[in-house]
């Protein structure tokens, strides 16, 4: 069955479109005329009406540690000369072909990033010893 959560979404949702009005219209069309009643839908119907009404939903906060790395890999980045302004190419080249996972820095996990942060500061470290 629904969940209280997404009854609250969906009265939310409707509210916010200006179109409580339609509602027992939009749940017959999400139970195939099974019910005109929000509080008989089921949790599949519900989770569907809302992702329609819901094309772009809030992205979710970024943990905050999460962010602090990934703001000392572009700083370490930065150091390096992968990236100069806006310019992100030789970072995102870089994380491709020579990071530990070969993915782009947005597609790493909270577990993973400590070890990406090591690898860079190392190769940071590298440099500047060898100038």
């Amino acid at each position: 069955m629904i969940t209280t959560a997404q009854i609250k979404a969906l009265r939310a949702t409707l509210t916010a479109l200006d179109i409580v009005e339609d509602k027992e219209a939009l749940v017959l069309q999400y139970t195939n005329n099974r019910t005109s009643s929000l509080r008989e839908m089921h949790f599949a119907e519900a989770k569907a009406m809302l992702i329609a009404l819901n094309p772009n939903p809030k992205p979710k906060a970024v943990d905050p540690s999460v962010k602090k790395m990934r703001g000392r890999i572009t700083a370490m980045a930065h150091e390096l000369g992968w990236v100069t302004g806006k310019d992100y190419s030789k970072l995102d080249s870089w994380m491709l072909t020579h990071s530990y996972l070969k993915k782009r820095i947005f597609d790493y996990t909270k577990a993973e990033l400590p070890k990406l942060v090591s690898q860079v500061s190392m190769l940071l470290k590298n440099n500047l010893k060898s100038i």
